[in-house]
């Protein structure tokens, strides 16, 4: 294309892309991911000064979830493409209510407020924010490639 045709194509609004419902769910999902990814960690360095961790100690365990965050990253991949990424995000999602319960720790629950749960809500925090996160953006992309196939040749 050149210069002159590409003008000619209409760009695609924000609010034009908000009327997709399956492009929301998915912006929301991950907007919703990054928040869980990111607002417990003030809360857990106070928490680990709490158990009596040295400052390395404290280092170790904030690593937890990036080593586990990591691997699974790369293992979303491999989720079978039959599963539609939105029941993905859904699942995941769920899990992540157990995780922040052994984060937290769960007072109505009656979780033990040990640094034992804590390591385990954070290793189940960097399995789970991986399938709420990476399919996100593929769901935003497949919701709207059909309705503006210029604008994705771009």
């Amino acid at each position: 294309m050149s210069t002159g045709e590409t003008q000619n194509v209409p760009r695609v609004g924000v609010f034009e892309l908000l009327k997709h419902p399956k492009f929301v769910f998915a912006g929301l999902s991950g907007t919703l991911g990054y928040f869980l990814a990111a607002f417990l960690e003030p809360v857990l360095a106070i928490r680990a000064g709490e158990f009596g961790l040295t400052q390395v100690q404290v280092g170790l365990f904030f690593m937890i979830n990036p080593l586990i965050y990591i691997p699974t990253s790369i293992l979303v991949q491999l989720v079978p493409s039959g599963i539609e990424k939105r029941a993905i995000i859904i699942f995941a999602c769920f899990l992540s209510f157990f995780t922040n319960l052994f984060v937290g720790p769960s007072e109505i629950f009656s979780f033990p407020n040990t640094l034992t749960f804590a390591i385990i809500g954070q290793v189940m925090k960097g399995f789970v924010e991986p399938f709420i996160l990476i399919p996100c953006l593929p769901e935003m992309i497949e919701s709207v490639i059909s309705e503006y196939p210029e604008e994705c040749e771009n």
